[in-house]
């Protein structure tokens, strides 16, 4: 029994200390902005408010989009998200933000169908071959770049650059960090196809 107690007290430890290093780990990765010029920019979906207007979330993401789009990072702007149950179309409601912020309705790429990440990330992956992307900036908020960075990888993009949205942290981080870490490790063996 002293052997049992034992090899759990140890186990307990073991994944408390590998938590801990997943969190540093995701936090510096998501804090760090890693941006050089690239072909594309990837903005990822998130809530669109009741009224249609882009949450303070999604928001953080557009204007992050936008702020490297005006710096000349990259020529193209890519906006993903799925139909919310608030009942808007993210990436419609995105593209429109974008415009109404002086972006060119030229210069933007919409997916409609990006849902997940994941989705999201196979769907960047077409686009890449109809309009040769070799190279993107992901921008999404600083605790989902960890697991958007391995699912664009694993879709072929070897250049990928990461920029956080910059907003003052949210009592809903506590959840989204675990949920992260969880997540990743289940889009770390999933199967890409």
């Amino acid at each position: 029994m002293k052997k049992i107690k034992k090899f759990i007290k140890y186990l307990s430890l073991f994944f408390a200390v590998w938590i801990i290093i997943h969190i540093v780990v995701l936090l510096t990765v998501g804090l760090n902005n890693n941006i050089q010029e690239a072909d594309a920019i990837l903005i990822f979906g998130n809530t669109v408010e009741t009224n249609g207007e882009p949450s303070e979330r999604l928001k953080s993401r557009l204007d992050e989009g936008i702020e490297l789009f005006k710096s000349n990072m990259a020529p193209l702007v890519i906006v993903s998200g799925g139909f919310g149950k608030e009942g808007f179309d993210e990436a419609l409601i995105m593209k429109e933000y974008l415009i109404e912020n002086d972006i060119p309705e030229s210069a933007i790429i919409t997916d409609q169908d990006g849902i997940n990440t994941y989705q999201t990330a196979k769907n960047v992956a077409e686009i890449r071959k109809d309009k040769n992307i070799k190279s993107i900036i992901i921008v999404s908020q600083y605790y989902h770049l960890l697991r958007a960075k391995l699912a664009i990888q694993q879709f072929g993009f070897d250049t990928v650059y990461l920029s956080y949205a910059k907003m003052p942290p949210e009592l809903r981080d506590f959840y989204s960090i675990p949920r992260e870490i969880v997540a990743f490790y289940i889009y770390l063996f999933k199967n890409y196809k």
